[in-house]
């Protein structure tokens, strides 16, 4: 990839560029980074103005990664017919919620969900609706069938919410129906919290085996790791404070 770049490949820089943005070892590539420099400045290609713009928004400069966003979306650089408009809309709006500017981050991300059909942009268009909304519901629903991960959890905690507010008839058992579903799809591609929620529901149905399995998978999570050992601190206080009252 590296000499396919030094000989002037287009997509060869841009995806080195992009392998070294996911390993956070930009300053490793310099010649490249140069190239796609020339590439987005002097030659206004809006892929190049996109991945540039990625490359300051990880290097924190925002302000700047904006600029080069709209400039990839926007008359008179760039425009909405390349392949990779949507995440440039979505990176945009992203910058635009971080600085709580609402409106124009709607905008941004629903011009990419309806006009480009971006899946990202969908699930981020409905966690500005109003919170078990119509709208937020199909939006989510967008999401998740182009396999948007968060897409498939909150589209469980919908459901969970729904159903934790139908009262129960004395004798009758809870059934978790689809958000069980949307919590094991999550789940089983690695999705923390849906673990943590599938745990509880197991053990609120009674099934522990189940419960602690999915915990114990929850704890080899790092973005939930805490939240699992807390839980798992909770579980064990309760079995004991029943064995103790027994």
């Amino acid at each position: 990839m590296l000499s396919a770049s030094n000989l002037g490949e287009k997509s060869a820089t841009f995806d080195v560029i992009s392998s070294a943005i996911s390993a956070g070892v930009l300053r490793d590539y310099p010649a490249p980074l140069q190239r796609l420099g020339i590439l987005a400045k002097k030659d206004n290609d809006p892929q190049a103005m996109t991945l540039l713009g990625k490359v300051l928004f990880k290097q924190r400069g925002e302000k700047e990664a904006l600029e080069w966003f709209r400039k990839a979306t926007r008359p008179p650089t760039g425009s909405l017919d390349f392949q990779g408009a949507g995440e440039a809309l979505v990176h945009e709006g992203r910058i635009l919620l971080g600085w709580n500017d609402r409106e124009r981050a709607e905008s941004a991300f629903r011009k990419a969900a309806l006009e480009l059909d971006d899946p990202s942009a969908y699930f981020y268009l409905s966690q500005l609706q109003e919170p078990g909304s119509p709208d937020q519901e199909v939006y989510l629903l967008k999401a998740a069938s182009s396999g948007v991960l968060e897409a498939w959890h909150n589209l469980g905690a919908l459901e969970l919410a729904k159903i934790e507010q139908r009262p129960l008839k004395e004798g009758q058992t809870r059934e978790y129906g689809m958000a069980k579903e949307w919590f094991e799809v999550a789940a089983a591609d690695g999705y923390g919290l849906s673990m943590l929620n599938l745990a509880s529901i197991y053990r609120a149905m009674g099934q522990e085996e189940a419960a602690w399995r999915w915990l114990e998978k929850a704890e080899g999570i790092p973005d939930v790791r805490g939240q699992a050992g807390s839980m798992r601190g909770q579980w064990r206080g309760a079995s004991i404070k029943l064995a103790t009252t027994v």
